[in-house]
């Protein structure tokens, strides 16, 4: 009998970080919501809802850079 090894928890969380990183710029920039109707939306504060969103939002610019890849024609300079 096959026995799965059991994932991490830092694993686990880590990819729940990510999806919510996603979650808050997929409702902020493609769904267009404010601050405030995605902290209703998610339960959080304003506060947190604008750090959250910043701090996802500075993580994709810096993988964007860091690839130099351009968000506007979305190929590589």
């Amino acid at each position: 009998m096959y026995h799965r090894r059991p994932i991490p928890s830092s694993y686990l969380q880590k990819k729940l970080h990510i999806v919510k990183e996603r979650q808050f710029l997929h409702l902020r920039y493609h769904a267009d919501l404010t601050y405030a109707d995605i902290a209703r939306c998610c339960g959080l504060s304003l506060s947190q809802t604008h750090k959250l969103t910043q701090a996802a939002m500075a993580k994709f610019c810096d993988i964007m850079h860091r690839y130099d890849i351009h968000p506007l024609n979305g190929e590589e300079a």
